[in-house]
């Protein structure tokens, strides 16, 4: 048993020291400067955004991109609320904004983005989510990515913010998530995208057919999309890696919305069809399942103890960077509690996922 554990958590610290080089890459990827300004069209899924929707116009409002070269599509899929009518009132202060309905029949947010995407008049789409804070920099540094003729999609960073423990507990697990992400990319492997903060050209979503195929599962608009882009074309994907472009998003307010979105984000890994993202996944479900086991793990105790020294080591070297580009301030609590709390999450998120269903804005996911 004793050898196992050497194994497997010898192994993870290799994986990290990967990541932390793959981290690296993708940071010093450089994104040219150019003159030209491209159409771009930002499309949102709406659904019960009413809280956000003030928030949102002031930061369209003071995005650093002429006026007369973005629009903003905001897709109302069906929401209860007042989104709707509130929503028209950006329209008025806003001449680039306007706002559709997802017809009766169709809901979803890949059917909400589909449809805004059929009715954007730039070559150049953008996505992001009604509670998303968007830097001023945001549109111009999508731009410049595009000034590639090869890039089709680029991938953004995206943050989550928050005071309190649990908020920061949040931003720092994301943290983690997002930079493995930006770390596989960086080694040619990518993994995982987020579509609060996420581009393409709106002729290779046509070309790959959008969502289709992939459009009944209830998340992984964005990952299956960079997965049917990156087939189709070579060398696609670029990574927008400065900091004045990362899109920070809202934690969740309570334990049950963390749960069902990560219940919700975790459904979509039985369909994913990629072998290392799979492979990727079942490894850390066992690096978790491991670490927990290692805790009843007695025989000896000097092992043990210098097992878990490697782990948490191995963490810190890849994370640490990752804070550092985020902002995220390092408290030693926190942390601890993520070394502690995070595997047994993982865990029960992992197989929870597989059969229980999750709530997402009013709507029952299967």
């Amino acid at each position: 048993m004793t050898l196992y554990f050497i194994l497997v958590f010898g192994s993870y610290f290799v994986l990290l020291l990967a990541l932390t080089v793959g981290w690296k890459r993708s940071l010093s990827q450089t994104i040219p400067v150019v003159g030209t300004d491209e159409f771009i069209s930002v499309i949102i899924a709406m659904r019960n955004e009413e809280s956000n929707l003030r928030n949102l116009q002031a930061h369209i409002a003071k995005l650093d991109y002429p006026a007369d070269k973005f629009e903003v599509i905001l897709v109302n899929d069906h929401s209860t609320d007042d989104s709707a009518s509130l929503a028209q009132t950006l329209t008025q202060h806003l001449v680039n904004v306007r706002v559709v309905s997802l017809p009766d029949g169709i809901a979803g947010k890949k059917a909400a983005l589909t449809h805004g995407i059929g009715l954007a008049r730039g070559k150049i789409i953008a996505t992001t989510d009604t509670d998303c804070t968007l830097p001023v920099s945001w549109l111009r540094s999508i731009n410049s990515v595009f000034a590639k003729p090869e890039t089709q999609m680029a991938i953004g960073l995206v943050a989550i913010t928050g005071e309190s423990f649990f908020a920061h507990w949040q931003s720092m697990e994301f943290a983690s998530v997002i930079g493995t992400g930006a770390a596989t990319l960086g080694l040619g492997v990518p993994t995982m995208c987020n579509g609060a903060n996420l581009s393409f050209r709106k002729e290779a979503f046509e070309l790959v057919n959008g969502y289709e195929g992939n459009d009944a599962i209830a998340s992984g608009d964005d990952e299956f999309l960079m997965r049917k882009i990156v087939a189709r074309f070579p060398r696609p994907l670029a990574i927008i890696n400065n900091q004045d472009s990362v899109v920070a998003t809202q934690a969740q307010p309570s334990p049950t919305d963390f749960i069902h979105q990560r219940l919700r984000w975790a459904g979509k890994w039985k369909y994913n069809s990629s072998f290392f993202s799979r492979a990727l996944a079942v490894y850390i479900f066992l690096i978790q399942v491991s670490f927990i086991s290692l805790w009843f793990y007695w025989t000896n105790l000097f092992v043990t103890g210098i097992l878990i020294s490697i782990k948490v080591l191995a963490d810190l070297l890849f994370l640490l960077p990752v804070f550092r580009f985020f902002k995220i301030r390092f408290r030693i609590t926190t942390f601890v509690a993520l070394q502690f709390l995070y595997p047994f999450y993982v865990v029960i998120i992992a197989l929870f996922s597989q059969w229980k269903s999750s709530r997402w804005k009013g709507r029952s996911i299967e």
